[in-house]
């Protein structure tokens, strides 16, 4: 029996990533034990489409949908005690960095698009742990080092070249399989331009006239390839 494709698509990415990003680097983050999942589980479930798309209109009007994801959040804030390790520490710091991006988006929404806002991954607006930090800390500090490659499989950034936002929350327990979930047949399904409702959020901006850094293009550029994407970074939504 031949090698199963979604393998060699692993390995073929890998060495993308290692030949074509330059390094990049972060503080390490630590996280708790004990993170609950559930509540960001269920808001997912309620405001993600089966394509990835977030209906931003709808949980923004939602004060307590917000408060729900602002206390989830909370979970990660303080000072830690016990730190989480392995595949708990994984799981949580990719959740941690899903909903984290969300809430900026929701926190200035309506926007165009992730990129036309200060400092998105860079600034240390994040609290983790007693402390502040970015979503880059998070992804080159912490993620690579701990899940290598596949933290370009389960990280999104708001962007259509990045993987599609997952309908459920990563988890110690179910951490494999909900690896594997984002690779193969997910990885091949085109994202439609179109909300659920029939309007368009698409960027009608050329992909020139948006400021990215080298780093930035490179990455976008190798999830693009993982997703079978090759269209510009536009903002992912769905409904008013």
């Amino acid at each position: 029996m031949g090698t199963k494709p979604w393998i060699l698509l692993i390995i073929l990415e890998s060495v993308l990533i290692a030949i074509t990003a330059p390094a990049q680097t972060g503080e390490n983050v630590n996280v708790r034990v004990g993170i609950d999942h559930s509540k960001f589980d269920l808001l997912l479930k309620k405001y993600v489409n089966e394509q990835g798309l977030v209906n931003y209109g709808a949980w923004k009007q939602s004060t307590a949908d917000l408060s729900d994801l602002d206390n989830y959040l909370k979970q990660f804030a303080a000072k830690i005690d016990n730190s989480a390790q392995g595949n708990e520490k994984a799981a949580s710091l990719v959740s941690a960095y899903n909903a984290f991006v969300l809430r900026w988006i929701l926190s200035n929404y309506p926007t165009e698009s992730i990129w036309q806002l200060k400092d998105s991954f860079s600034a240390k607006r994040n609290e983790i742990g007693g402390g502040k930090v970015s979503l880059d800390d998070i992804e080159h500090g912490a993620l690579r080092p701990l899940i290598g490659y596949r933290a370009h499989a389960v990280l999104v950034c708001a962007a259509r070249s990045c993987p599609p936002l997952q309908r459920f929350a990563y988890t110690a327990d179910g951490w494999r399989g909900m690896i594997l979930t984002n690779f193969w047949p997910t990885r091949r399904r085109r994202r439609s331009p179109v909300s659920s409702n029939g309007s368009s959020r698409i960027s009608t901006k050329p992909a020139a006239s948006r400021k990215f850094s080298a780093a930035t293009r490179q990455r976008q550029c190798v999830s693009s390839l993982r997703a079978g994407i090759t269209r510009s970074n536009i903002f992912p939504t769905t409904g008013a």
